[in-house]
């Protein structure tokens, strides 16, 4: 009996250390039993429009991303709370803390950032060109005539100019701004001659021009220089609320739904790509 006594010991000291391990797990309340129990989900968002911005004569928030996110809460009969302003390299973290529910203000899916939440289906997808000032013509025939270190490039910290600019333009010089700037600082940079070249989506890039007329133009490329599916972000075991969120959004594509957003906020053409919807139709 003596010799098994040692062996005993240990068995039930794992024992007690895999009860303490469950319970210390299963204090962390879910975002899912949360939002059973309040009825609310609870949002992350920058402001970054036309996805999320407040309306200047009412101050009150609008944009594509948050009509389908309050469409989303509807449809799944939970109320959507717009808790907490983040940034581009803070969103993650306050997930993984339980600070909210869901990022909500429009990420793009991103390889680097997989392994930081989950992600659920497209809700549309992001087209971004590169531009410059409007007399400058050096990368119209080639692009990559950028990725010199005599080139300068307007980014913000974390923000997807800075993703690009590391990526495919690394030996350039950048011109950084924190990750709390305004994306129209990388624009208002090529204005003024601080840099020569940045990227932005159409959107972003229209509506500077409208405020700053024949200020930048378009780099004369064959094709956009990325193309991201736009998504929300939930934390890593979420999976309930993940598919509650795509079956929601699998809903408003096939009724027609979101292209009614995004009709009502899209000035200029082609700024978003829709889902494709997986039928025809014929006469």
């Amino acid at each position: 009996m003596r010799k098994f006594l040692p062996l005993l010991i240990c068995v039930l000291a794992l024992s007690a250390c895999k009860d303490d391990i469950v319970q210390n797990s299963s204090n962390k309340e879910s975002a899912y039993v949360r939002v059973m129990k309040t009825g609310e989900l609870r949002c992350a968002y920058v402001t970054y429009s036309p996805f999320y911005y407040e309306n200047l004569k009412s101050g009150e928030p609008t944009g594509i991303v948050y009509d389908i996110t309050e469409e989303v809460g509807k449809r799944l009969g939970i109320k959507i709370v717009w808790s907490e302003e983040v940034t581009f390299q803070t969103m993650y973290e306050g997930l993984k803390q339980g600070r909210y529910d869901s990022y909500c203000g429009g990420s793009w899916a991103l390889a680097e950032r997989a392994l930081q939440a989950l992600s659920t289906e497209p809700l549309f997808y992001s087209v971004m060109y590169a531009y410059v000032r409007k007399d400058d013509d050096r990368f119209d025939s080639n692009i990559n005539a950028a990725n010199n270190s005599e080139v300068k490039i307007s980014t913000i910290d974390g923000e997807m100019t800075d993703i690009i600019a590391k990526k495919s333009f690394s030996k350039a010089t950048k011109v950084s701004h924190p990750n709390i700037s305004d994306i129209s600082v990388v624009l208002n940079d090529l204005k003024t001659g601080k840099s020569d070249i940045t990227f932005v989506e159409v959107a972003v890039a229209e509506s500077f021009l409208k405020e700053n007329q024949d200020s930048i133009k378009r780099v004369k490329t064959s094709k956009p220089i990325r193309l991201f599916p736009t998504v929300y972000h939930f934390a890593d075991g979420e999976n309930t609320m993940l598919n509650a969120f795509n079956i929601a959004i699998r809903e408003i594509v096939l009724d027609g739904t979101l292209d009614e957003i995004i009709d009502e906020y899209e000035e200029y053409p082609n700024s978003f790509i829709r889902p494709f919807i997986p039928y025809g139709v014929s006469e």
